[in-house]
């Protein structure tokens, strides 16, 4: 499984495409969803970018980011 994120503030330069493990689901509740498409909105650019950090108050940037996708669900938690 693939991941865009970064470790500091800057451009789009600073994104890596990383492979992760695939997540599994606990507890009550969760769903699995493999995304088909996904995308950036403005506030993911604008966090990329440091302009929430004063609000924020983060030093070190949050690197998980789109959150806007369409899928298909996998699995359902019991």
């Amino acid at each position: 499984m693939k991941r865009v994120e970064y470790s500091k503030y800057g451009s789009a330069e600073v994104l890596n495409v990383v492979n992760i493990p695939k997540p599994s689901i606990k507890g009550k509740n969760q769903i699995l969803v493999k995304v088909l498409y996904s995308s950036l909105n403005a506030i993911d650019w604008k966090n990329r970018k440091g302009k929430f950090r004063f609000v924020s108050g983060l030093i070190q940037p949050r690197t998980k980011q789109g959150f806007d996708v369409v899928g298909i669900i996998t699995d359902i938690s019991k």
